[in-house]
Formats: C-alpha cells, structure tokens, sequence
C-alpha cells in the first residue's frame, strides 16, 4: 500500500483501486476510484466536493451543533 499527498488530499492505492481522502474539521471524505484514473482530474474533483461540502456543512459542524447524526448528510 503506497500514500501520497497532495495539498491536504492523500491518496493509497491498493491492488484494485485507489482511495483518495482528505479530511474537514472531523469528517473523512473518501472517494474510491479505479487505477488508471487521472491524479490530477481526482483531486479536483475531490476539491469540489470538499468546497461544497464546507459551504453545506462547514457552520454546523465547527459551531459544536452537529450531533454526529450522518443522515444530514443524505438529504
């Protein structure tokens, strides 16, 4: 299993895939893709989500208002 970061975005790769993470505040997102997918198109595509995720989310969770109830994250 290899890691590597890039700009608060790590990435392992296993046999079958590659898992690419980056974490905000106390939330892991993670995001599986296959090996031959394109670092660079990955990460931002991770980006994205981590900027929408915060715009979303960001307030609730550093306020100390979050129960750590995922299913706010579904609707």
């Amino acid at each position: 299993m290899k890691e590597r970061r890039q700009s608060g975005i790590k990435s392992t790769a296993t046999d079958e895939f590659k898992y690419y993470y980056t974490i905000v505040d106390v939330i892991i997102v993670v995001v599986c893709t296959d090996l031959e997918d394109d670092d660079a198109t990955i990460n931002s595509k991770i980006t994205a989500i981590r900027v929408k995720f915060i715009e979303k989310f960001g307030e609730l969770i550093t306020s100390g208002q979050w129960t750590e109830n995922r299913n706010i994250f579904t609707a």
